[in-house]
């Protein structure tokens, strides 16, 4: 099982957004997630859970634009036709 500072490190390599754009969606101060990535920081469970809700907003925000894009795709698809 995975630590915080773990996950941190992964979300940072694999987020489709920054770091900083997180923080600021969590409602938390940038530096505070970098400190906590790099083991320098404990972040609170309320700071966690602040970015665990910022990451389950953006992901139905990504799943409609996918979607939306997916049907636009399909769309121009059948218009070429």
């Amino acid at each position: 099982m995975e630590s915080v500072q773990e996950v941190l490190e992964r979300l940072a390599n694999e987020s489709p957004a920054s770091l900083r754009r997180l923080a600021e969606a969590a409602g938390l101060d940038h530096s505070a997630i970098v400190r906590a990535r790099k083991g320098e920081f404990r972040l609170s469970p309320v700071r966690v859970r602040a970015l665990v809700s910022a990451l389950r907003i953006w992901e139905l925000g990504y799943r409609e634009l996918a979607d939306d894009l997916e049907a636009a795709l399909k769309r121009d698809t059948e218009e070429d036709r």
